[in-house]
């Protein structure tokens, strides 16, 4: 008889290890939610929870300074604050219509490997980006 590997046990959401994580994406999805609610409420743009804490860049930070400057005909400045905007912009856009399909379908929520290697490349290539433009765009 051969001896197959047991299925993942993470895969199922009743198995407590998964439950926690599940547990604390939520819990932090709440507080992000709750962060930029009340930098909203104060009239002002939301600064990467991150970044406030570290003083580090954020990959995807700079996008609405970025879109803002856009807006003003500023291409350069645009690309400065983050050159990936177009790259997350369109990966958020795929996710999404992803997601949905799946909700549509009445499916478990995932994303290919591909998607997932997606953004792990194009978030570790825009905060390599960040650093080498410098902190004036961060």
């Amino acid at each position: 008889m051969k001896n197959d590997p047991a299925p993942l046990a993470v895969a199922n959401w009743d198995n407590p290890a998964r439950s926690k994580i599940k547990t604390i994406a939520i819990l932090t999805f709440g507080l992000y939610i709750a962060w930029n609610v009340c930098w909203l409420l104060g009239g002002r743009v939301p600064p990467s929870i991150f970044s406030y804490a570290t003083g580090l860049p954020c990959p995807t930070s700079g996008m609405v300074r970025g879109l803002q400057a856009l807006f003003r005909g500023e291409w350069q400045v645009f690309f400065l604050f983050n050159p990936f905007s177009p790259v997350y912009l369109s990966l958020l856009g795929i996710s999404a219509a992803m997601i949905l399909r799946q909700l549509a379908r009445k499916k478990e929520i995932t994303l290919p490997n591909f998607m997932s290697w997606a953004w792990l490349l194009s978030l570790a290539l825009g905060w390599i980006t960040k650093f080498a433009i410098g902190a004036n765009y961060w």
